[in-house]
């Protein structure tokens, strides 16, 4: 229905009140026509009246079919600047019908909507300062309709469009926030018609409430997008929802499902219901997963996707964040275009990718929410928003097999922005399969061999990313199920993923991680045999020691602890807990040479496995007291200094292997080999007898290796 027209356009609301003014001052007050009933509310500093003009309650209070309402607000007397009328709201029974922004306040009310009996009929004006006038009539309906007429039961059917000229592209027009009957609305309306569009994309709102009333009026008034209606597939908006259960929408466009798709040009397109009401924007909701399913299934190379709210946005508090799952999806499975309104302006963003970081085969999303209602412009700033303008306007969008061309068209016929989008799919939606299997293990102490079970996809996995760390460090070919990654370092612990990738681009999760830690270099052994051919034969003598020439025990490290706590430290089988200035408590230790374990730490002493005074006259007589420390202290190598009971110390006392061994069979080759290694390390000599005693022990062993000391630079005197 369109607004009913009225025989004169009313004067300006300052007009009336300043002609009220001037009749007051004449002693004539302004009435009410014969034909119109009045209510005048007095506030302080002018009065508003409120009068219905049609229909005459008195001459007409049974009414039926289809009346033409209208009415008028005047500000009487003003002694202050009068505010202005933001609204007049149309009620009945204590229900809502419509609310109207244009000063001809009017409306066709399809009566037969109620069921007969007698009611009220309230006009309330909202003014810019928040005052509420009102004036209410008594109206009775006469239709003969004595049960509430039954809801609209027709199905909603998907509209294909008309055929663009031939060599001409299928042109789809999207605009929302519009309906309100205002003469902004008229004028996109008149534009869009102007485009010739094939196909009409109404991304919602019907203001104030998208009552049945409002779509009557505003939506498939004379002026308004009904025009369009047979070529329009809508999505609903939030203002919609003000009516309960959306009674407007879902009636005016004989229940249209909440989501559904098409395919169209070559394009395939779905539209949702992106609104908390409906609140199905979640994984596991209905829609969501019908979502995921239908652009799963689909092949085209170029995919639309529209709706009321923008996920991203700098107005109307910066964009809906419940979008986020359903934006994600939309960009993994390489979604074009994401249109919307809302947001009372045109914006235009960078393509994004699923987290909203600019990317060049992301999901570009215009919004188009400014068809004729309000402008709203932009306050926030975003560095990913391309281009935006806050007029009256829609979004032209001409779709063709790879790409598509846009321009957003004011309702003065300018171009404010326009460009073109290529299409970012191959018609290969799903990511392949996760990699599975990972395996990590070190063929060196410095190489990691990885390895994996094959991902599956429709269409074929044409690759592999390794990740070490979250880093790519490799990128495979489709049959590559390892890798060989060197260069690591030993002792380090890493972290791979291995994620699949297909011939569209599409990702798989990454993979269940595989962590691992490099091991130590192989520490290089040296035969007891050869160390002990290498020692120089000398003569001993140990005239003239004295143990305070080799001062133990320091702190070698400047840690406050001394050689005999790092010893003791270094050799527990069970670490004891540090405190500040190295003091110990707890600990277990072992004497390998006696096989004691104990706790006991005044039951243990640190030894020198060559003792010091053997130290002295093989060698050490002629160092420097530098030398002679560091020796003394050497922990540097873990067979010069090393724990054992007090018993085995006394016992041991300077003995050589030929007049001592240890107690327990199985320590004594060690020990034996371990003598000559110390002596290699500090460039010690052996008399004859030691030699042989030496080398017949060692054979007897089978000549053990030990851990190959480094010799350190000896200082002599």
């Amino acid at each position: 229905m369109g607004r009913v027209p009225r025989p004169l356009r009313p004067l300006p609301v300052i007009v009336l009140a300043s002609l009220a003014l001037v009749a007051a001052q004449l002693g004539a007050a302004p009435g009410a026509s014969a034909a119109e009933s009045c209510t005048d509310t007095r506030v302080p500093g002018y009065t508003v009246r409120v009068c219905l003009v049609s229909p005459d309650s008195v001459a007409t209070p049974s009414l039926a079919g289809t009346v033409a309402v209208s009415a008028r607000v005047e500000i009487l007397a003003p002694s202050v600047t009068p505010p202005t009328v933001s609204k007049v709201i149309f009620g009945y029974r204590d229900g809502y019908l419509l609310s109207d922004h244009d000063p001809e306040y009017a409306m066709s009310w399809r009566t037969t909507r109620l069921v007969d009996g007698p009611g009220t009929f309230e006009v309330k004006a909202r003014l810019s300062d928040d005052v509420v006038a009102r004036h209410v009539v008594p109206l009775s309906l006469l239709n003969g309709i004595t049960v509430a007429p039954p809801a609209n039961a027709a199905q909603f059917t998907v509209r294909q469009g008309t055929q663009p000229a031939p060599g001409q592209r299928f042109r789809v027009v999207a605009v929302g926030d519009g309906a309100d009957g205002g003469p902004r609305e008229a004028q996109v309306v008149d534009r869009i018609s102007a485009m010739g569009p094939n196909l009409l994309a109404y991304t919602g709102d019907v203001y104030e409430r998208g009552s049945p009333d409002e779509f009557d009026n505003w939506y498939g008034g004379t002026t308004g997008y009904g025009r369009f209606r047979d070529i329009t597939n809508p999505v609903i908006g939030n203002h919609e929802y003000l009516t309960p259960g959306a009674a407007g929408y879902f009636g005016y466009w004989d229940n249209v499902p909440h989501y559904y798709s098409y395919n169209v040009a070559g394009w395939h397109v779905a539209a949702i219901d992106s609104s908390v009401e409906f609140d199905q924007l979640r994984p596991g909701t209905a829609q969501y997963e019908w979502l995921a399913a239908d652009l799963g299934a689909n092949r085209a190379h170029c995919t639309m996707v529209y709706m009321h709210h923008p996920r991203w946005s700098v107005a109307l508090g910066g964009g809906r964040t419940g979008l986020g799952a359903v934006w994600a999806l939309m960009a993994d499975r390489r979604v074009t275009l994401a249109v919307a309104g809302h947001a009372h302006s045109y914006e235009r963003w960078l393509p994004l990718d699923r987290t909203g970081a600019p990317a060049p085969r992301g999901v570009t999303q215009l919004v188009a929410g400014a068809g004729g209602h309000e402008i709203v412009p932009g306050v926030l700033s975003d560095p990913r928003l391309a281009s935006t303008k806050a007029v009256s306007g829609a979004l032209r969008i001409d779709l063709g097999s790879e790409d598509a061309s846009f321009a957003y068209v004011g309702a003065d016929g300018s171009e404010y922005d326009a460009g073109t989008v290529g299409c970012t799919s191959t018609g290969d939606t799903f990511p392949p399969s996760t990699p599975s299997g990972l395996l990590a293990s070190a063929t060196s102490a410095t190489t990691a061999q990885l390895a994996w079970s094959a991902s599956t996809d429709e269409f074929g996995a044409t690759g592999y990313t390794v990740r070490r760390d979250g880093a790519a460090v490799a990128t495979l070919g489709a049959g590559a199920t390892a890798y060989a990654e060197s260069g690591l370092t030993s002792g380090s612990t890493y972290t791979w993923t291995v994620d699949a990738f297909d011939a569209s681009q599409n990702v798989s999760p990454q993979s269940v991680p595989a962590s691992l830690t490099m091991p130590a270099p192989p520490v290089p052994r040296i035969s007891s045999r050869t160390m002990l051919r290498q020692l120089v034969t000398a003569p001993e003598t140990g005239r003239g020691y004295r143990r305070s020439a080799f001062r133990t025990w320091t702190d070698v490290d400047g840690d406050s602890c001394d050689t005999r706590s790092e010893v003791l430290v270094a050799e527990a089988v069970r670490p004891p807990t540090l405190r500040a200035g190295c003091g110990l408590t707890g600990g277990r230790w072992f004497s390998r040479y006696d096989g004691v374990t104990t706790t006991q730490r005044a039951a243990l002493g640190i030894e020198h496995l060559v003792p010091l005074r053997e130290v002295w006259q093989s060698g050490g007589r002629g160092w420097t007291a530098l030398s002679r420390r560091q020796m003394a202290n050497d922990l540097g190598y873990p067979y010069t200094v090393n724990v054992a009971t007090a018993r085995v110390i006394r016992a041991k006392g300077s003995a050589e292997p030929r007049t001592w061994m240890p107690s327990v069979p199985r320590s004594r080759c060690a020990y034996v080999a371990e003598w000559v290694a110390v002596k290699w390390r500090w460039h010690l000599r052996v008399d004859r007898a030691e030699r042989r005693h030496l080398a017949k022990k060692l054979a007897a062993c089978g000549w053990p290796t030990v851990v190959l000391p480094t010799r350190p630079k000896i200082i002599r005197r």
